[in-house]
């Protein structure tokens, strides 16, 4: 059976022939993890934090165009689709909305979300099922694993997780991610 990292184009009949292999095997879990992995958008992989933190950017129309883009208070540079935030702290960039025309609108006070009573997790992180979608659970919470795994993407060095009500704050550095909890 090909694994995943061994099939570089997503064409039909490899996706078919993973979830043969996977059913003749008897595990119908795995056949329907295979074909969902493989028919998942690929992830961008960010070359900086700039990046990084345009991962989080709204990706479709949104009733709040402003999420489309990045912004900066003067200090941290801030994007949200809404469900998660990514901040880089300390650029201390002209004050903005950058990759876009400025908007009238006042971006969210991100420092009142870093102000929140956080409390530091002291379990890890599990991958898992729900609803055939990939999640991660964190201290009894489930969040959606692609966000997590944006958010950890361009982390190195001692990563320190957080929860407060039903968000997840994860902190490297320079960098802080938040993530609200999918609805179960």
């Amino acid at each position: 059976m090909k694994t995943f990292e061994e099939i570089k184009k997503k064409k039909k009949q490899d996706v078919i022939n993973m979830c043969i292999d996977a059913l003749n095997g008897g595990d119908k879990d795995a056949a329907l993890m295979h074909a969902i992995k493989c028919l998942q958008a690929a992830t961008v992989e960010p070359k900086n934090s700039i990046e990084w933190v345009g991962l989080a950017k709204a990706k479709q129309d949104v009733l709040l165009s402003f999420l489309r883009y990045m912004h900066s208070d003067g200090c941290d540079l801030v994007a949200s689709d809404g469900y998660r935030m990514h901040i880089l702290k300390g650029v201390g960039i002209e004050k903005g909305y950058y990759e876009s025309e400025q908007f009238a609108a006042k971006y969210w006070d991100h420092t009142r979300l870093l102000e929140l009573p956080w409390r530091l997790v002291n379990g890890g992180v599990e991958y898992d099922w729900l609803w055939h979608k990939r999640v991660c659970k964190i201290d009894g919470l489930y969040f959606d694993a692609s966000y997590i795994n944006d958010a950890v993407s361009l982390m190195s060095g001692e990563i320190h997780l957080f929860v407060c009500d039903k968000s997840v704050k994860i902190e490297c550095a320079d960098m802080v991610a938040i993530v609200s909890a999918v609805h179960t």
